[in-house]
């Protein structure tokens, strides 16, 4: 057989696989790992990543429920499923609800992500009438959510880094304000190895400060500092720095964070840094998509995103290429 043949014939047929497909092969090992890990645990996706929202506010005097407001309205303009709970309504009770409400409605295809603005301290946060949520309980609503799903969660509060690891001054333990009473069972645990653990899981957690500082609202911009520079980060199509098209969690909290600090230096000696933990095989999550308006796609597009379009081209040119040499003998 003419060596020239067999060679278009075999490239005929490597070029014919789908695209999609020969680009897995280079991620099997880690996809398969990870499916063996969770699949008692997870449930069948559909396919679509369809994006679910519960967020709150707490205390109107205090910029949350302006917090609440805007970051729902930049959700809600781009296509996320959103539920919102502020001032009198953002009670635990339907905190807890809400996370329950995440659960039922997504599966592993999905995102959810969770917004709390408020008061809170070490190992707690509170709802409007200033009664705490612990940890252990909010870490056992989270339990609920398929660990497949995406999750992000981000805490505007007092002391919002112990949310994250644990208290980051081992010595630092603040009871909450306004309740004197014990911390439930167990809830010490979670503190000393960390909210989330972050063992097979896809959350991330943005948090708006260290465990040791304080949260800061601002009279001028009346909200709080690390909530409104994100949200401006989420409406600005400028913060897709590496241009694919959508704003991730990691580019919203890069443009808020070194704002944030800015903007709060010479509120404490404490300062406000906010701090960002996330899974470790989890990549960015795509948050809000970014409209290009007058951008012709038709000729400009990437190899792996119109990959149909150009296996169907390839496939006509090369049959056409296989029915000629077929004319000719192949030994």
């Amino acid at each position: 057989m003419n060596k020239k043949i067999i060679i278009l014939i075999i490239l005929s047929i490597l070029v014919l696989t789908n695209i999609e497909g020969v680009l897995a092969i280079k991620t099997k090992n880690n996809l398969y790992e990870k499916d063996v890990n969770l699949k008692s645990v997870s449930s069948k996706g559909d396919g679509e990543t369809k994006r679910y929202a519960l967020v709150i506010g707490t205390d109107p005097m205090a910029f949350c429920t302006n917090d609440a407001e805007d970051m729902s309205s930049v959700l809600e303009d781009h296509g996320w499923n959103v539920k919102v709970y502020k001032g009198l309504s953002a009670t635990k009770e339907n905190i807890l609800n809400g996370i329950q409400w995440l659960a039922d409605q997504s599966d592993s295809d999905d995102i959810v992500l969770f917004f709390f603005s408020g008061h809170g301290a070490t190992r707690v946060i509170a709802d409007y009438y200033n009664k705490p949520i612990f940890l252990i309980e909010l870490k056992l609503a989270f339990l609920k959510i398929n660990p497949l799903t995406t999750q992000v969660l981000i805490f505007d509060t007092c002391h919002a880094g112990t949310l994250n690891v644990g208290a980051d001054v081992p010595k630092f333990r603040l009871k909450y304000f306004y309740y004197d009473g014990e911390y439930p069972d167990g809830d010490e645990e979670f503190e000393k190895y960390g909210f989330f653990g972050f063992n097979g899981t896809g959350r991330v957690v943005l948090a708006a400060c260290k465990g040791f500082q304080y949260s800061y609202g601002d009279p001028y911009l009346r909200n709080g500092v690390f909530t409104y520079y994100l949200v401006e980060a989420l409406r600005n199509k400028e913060t897709d720095t590496n241009k694919n098209g959508w704003i991730s969690e990691k580019e919203a909290f890069d443009y808020a964070k070194p704002k944030t600090r800015q903007r709060t230096k010479d509120y404490s000696l404490l300062g406000q840094c906010p701090e960002i933990v996330k899974d470790t095989h989890l990549g960015q999550v795509s948050l809000i998509k970014v409209e290009k308006k007058g951008v012709n796609r038709n000729k400009s597009f990437s190899l792996i995103e119109n990959h149909n379009f150009l296996n169907s081209k390839i496939y006509i040119l090369l049959k056409n290429l296989l029915i000629s040499l077929s004319k000719f003998s192949l030994v």
